[in-house]
C-alpha cells in the first residue's frame, strides 16, 4: 500500500506519459476511493472540493505486471488551463527541484534519474507570463534523501481561477517551503514506504496543475 492516508483533493485527467507504455515501469492512479490491481491496493481520497469537480477517475491502473517496481502517477491537482507536460523516461529517483514563486508558482523544473542512472531534466514548466516572481528556489536532495510528502494550495491569479498557488516538499530529512503565498484550497499527498520520483503538470503562463510519480522504497 503506497498511499496510506487520505489524499486531499485527489483527481486525475492527464493521459499516461509517452514513457508510460506497458513494460516501461510506470503505472497510473486515478482519483477516487479504494481500488485494487494485481493484489496491490491504491488509495486516493474522494473528491470533495467543488473546485476540483471537473476532474474524474475512479481506479488504480498498472501498466506493468509488477507494481512493486513501477512508478505510479498520482494527480493532477489544479486547473485545466495551459498544456499538459510530462517526462520522457521512466523515473527511479528525484535529484533536484527548482521553482519561481510569487502570488502563485510561476514555473517548476526538476532533475531525475532513470533506471539506468541517467540524469534527465524536465522543465521549466510555466513561466510564459514572464513574471519576475518574489523568489527563486533550488532544492538539491542528498544521496540518501527522498520526498515523502507534497502539500500545496490551488488559487487564482488574474483571469485564471485555478493555479498552483503554493508548494511544500517534505523529505525524510527536512521540509522545504511552503513556497508561494498560499491563497486558495489546500491539497496534500502523504506517502508511506514510497517517495516522489518525478512530476507531470499542466503549464502555460503559470503552473496550472501538478501531479506526481510515486515509487515504493
Amino acid at each position: 500500500m503506497w498511499i496510506r492516508r487520505p489524499v486531499q483533493g485527489a483527481s486525475l485527467e492527464e493521459p499516461v506519459a509517452p514513457a508510460a507504455r506497458k513494460g516501461e515501469g510506470i503505472a497510473v492512479v486515478h482519483g477516487g476511493r479504494w481500488s485494487e490491481v494485481g493484489g496491490v491496493e491504491c488509495e486516493v481520497g474522494k473528491e470533495e472540493d467543488p473546485l476540483l469537480s471537473s476532474f474524474r477517475g475512479r481506479h488504480c491502473e498498472s501498466t506493468t505486471d509488477d507494481m512493486s517496481s513501477s512508478a505510479v502517477k498520482v494527480g493532477t491537482w489544479g486547473g485545466d488551463r495551459g498544456s499538459p507536460v510530462d517526462i520522457t523516461a521512466a523515473p527511479r529517483r528525484l535529484e533536484s527541484i527548482s521553482l519561481r514563486w510569487g502570488k502563485v508558482i510561476d514555473w517548476i523544473s526538476f532533475t531525475y534519474r532513470d533506471g539506468d542512472g541517467n540524469l534527465h531534466t524536465a522543465g521549466p514548466w510555466g513561466g510564459a507570463a514572464k513574471g519576475q516572481g518574489e523568489g527563486d528556489e533550488n532544492i538539491t536532495l542528498d544521496a540518501s534523501e527522498y520526498v515523502t510528502e507534497v502539500a500545496g494550495t490551488i488559487g487564482p491569479i488574474g483571469d485564471a481561477p485555478h493555479t498552483i498557488s503554493s508548494l511544500k516538499f517534505v523529505t525524510n530529512r527536512a521540509t522545504y517551503g511552503p513556497f508561494g503565498r498560499g491563497a486558495g484550497t489546500p491539497f496534500n499527498v502523504p506517502l508511506d514506504n514510497a517517495s516522489v520520483v518525478a512530476m507531470f503538470a499542466r503549464a502555460g503562463d503559470y503552473l496550472d496543475a501538478i501531479g506526481f510519480y510515486v515509487l515504493p522504497l
